[in-house]
């Protein structure tokens, strides 16, 4: 029987797990930026900036979890 080899990769899953937070954030950085600079900044926006926060724990938390699979193969 022949090895199945998979075409998801690592690396794939790094690049689709980093392209949607980097849009987020961009996107959130600038609302934040705009709120602040016309002075109409609210609580929603505090809410904003702190999940702007625990999505860059995400996305080192992926980064730390998806770690090199081949450096465990002995």
């Amino acid at each position: 029987m022949a090895a199945v080899v998979s075409p998801i990769t690592v690396q794939a899953v790094k690049d689709a797990g980093l392209a949607a937070p980097i849009i987020a954030a961009v996107v959130t950085i600038v609302r934040l930026f705009e709120r602040i600079r016309k002075r109409n900044f609210g609580f929603d926006d505090g809410f904003a900036a702190l999940s702007l926060a625990i999505l860059l724990i995400f996305v080192a938390g992926l980064f730390v979890h998806l770690g090199d699979p081949s450096a465990y193969n002995e």
